[in-house]
């Protein structure tokens, strides 16, 4: 008999730099456990108290996963745990990440103790992975592609380190989009009709950008100014998109206020998480409460719960050089990537103008401010013509040389 019952297992040791387990940490525009809890319930799985008399689900704390994953596992109708052995999953998946790192799930059996889970003989399932063209748009960007990248519609990734959730940001992108098609697929004629009907009426217009937008998903009561682009989204309730914004792809919290002007692709944005006027952002994970000022932009960047960046922040995400290193309870390591940006710590605040590096973690509750010498503080009486700003005062340039 196929378990009903989905037991989670103790949270691991937890994430830096948020000293707390990835279970509360930012997922598809909510938390880990939101997602874990969405993919359960609609997988027909109850999460519960461990129970041995009984066939049952085991998953990690840290482990996210689809549902279409726990369902063609339920559907082997076998215990066992789940293994990844694709080339190209395996080489994306395996930097920073336990050896060999395969997802922490299975399907353990009446009369098994749970902790015996890893003693199963393994299952393997169909990921419908399918590889991933992903063109950067400039030949100098091109040693920062990943060969060999696939996406796939029945995948798991157990979270271990804070790189990991900017890694899966993209990963349940590309799933939620391949989710949300096999469903179309997967109904029956007239209701592809009535749904195709609905999309055509929704926009108004037979062009790519009206049908991206109506193909996205509108929570209750959200304020989509007309003048926004919105194109294959998620949002939702009460979000709020301001003029001339533009958001592509993207998951949005309930609550978040995305404003004028800004740039938003390939992201997460957790609930009343605010995008300022004029920001860009592209596969960002963005916390509840979180506000992101206008800057250069970011890139492949972490922002914790109610953190702060301010005007004119800038984070570096791609190296020429030698792959990124970051921070493990280990010592520095490589993150297997030349591309990748920082994380910001639960309630820290960046001040205006700092540059931050890529791979760096701002600690929870830190105050980051840039250097104050080159900022104008007073005006002394002799400063006349042209003038510099030195150690914060106004001092003239000493005339050329003839």
């Amino acid at each position: 008999m196929p378990p009903r019952l989905a037991v989670r297992l103790p949270a691991d040791r937890p994430l830096a730099p948020f000293g707390e387990p990835a279970s509360g940490l930012p997922v598809l525009g909510g938390t880990l456990s939101d997602s874990q809890g969405t993919a359960l319930s609609a997988a027909g799985l109850v999460p519960g108290d461990d129970d041995a008399s009984q066939a049952r689900l085991v998953y990690g704390a840290n482990t996210w996963f689809t549902a279409t994953l726990l369902r063609r596992l339920i559907a082997a109708d076998r215990p066992g745990r789940l293994v990844v052995r694709h080339e190209g999953w395996l080489r994306h998946v395996s930097p920073l990440a336990s050896d060999p790192p395969h997802p922490t799930l299975a399907v353990v059996p009446a009369g098994i103790p749970t902790a015996a889970y890893a003693d199963l003989e393994e299952i393997e399932v169909d990921a419908g992975f399918e590889p991933m063209e992903i063109d950067l748009g400039h030949a100098a960007f091109d040693h920062a592609a990943q060969t060999g990248m696939v996406s796939g519609i029945a995948v798991a990734h157990d979270i271990e380190h804070w790189a990991h959730l900017v890694r899966l940001n993209g990963i349940a992108l590309a799933a939620l989009g391949r989710e949300r098609k096999a469903e179309f697929e997967s109904a029956p004629w007239w209701s592809k009709l009535g749904i195709g009907l609905s999309v055509l009426w929704r926009a108004g217009a037979l062009n790519e950008a009206a049908i991206l937008r109506a193909v996205s998903r509108f929570g209750a009561r959200c304020k989509i100014h007309p003048t926004a682009v919105v194109e294959a989204c998620e949002l939702g309730d009460e979000v709020t998109v301001g003029a001339n914004a533009v958001v592509r792809g993207t998951v949005v919290g309930s609550g978040a206020k995305i404003e004028a002007l800004a740039h938003v692709s390939a992201s997460s944005i957790g609930p009343r998480a605010t995008i300022g006027r004029q920001t860009h952002l592209a596969l960002c994970v963005v916390a509840e409460g979180a506000y992101v000022s206008a800057g250069v932009g970011h890139q492949a960047t972490l922002f914790g719960r109610d953190s702060f960046m301010a005007l004119g922040c800038f984070t570096f995400d791609l190296s020429f050089g030698k792959m990124i290193e970051v921070e493990t309870p280990e010592g520095r390591v490589s993150a297997g990537t030349h591309f990748l940006g920082s994380v910001i710590g639960h309630r820290a605040r960046i001040g205006a103008g700092v540059r931050l590096g890529y791979g760096v973690a701002v600690p929870n509750d830190a105050f980051l401010v840039a250097p104050a010498a080159d900022v104008l503080r007073r005006w002394p009486a002799d400063a006349e013509g042209v003038v510099t700003v030195r150690e914060g005062a106004a001092t003239p340039v000493k005339a050329p040389r003839t």
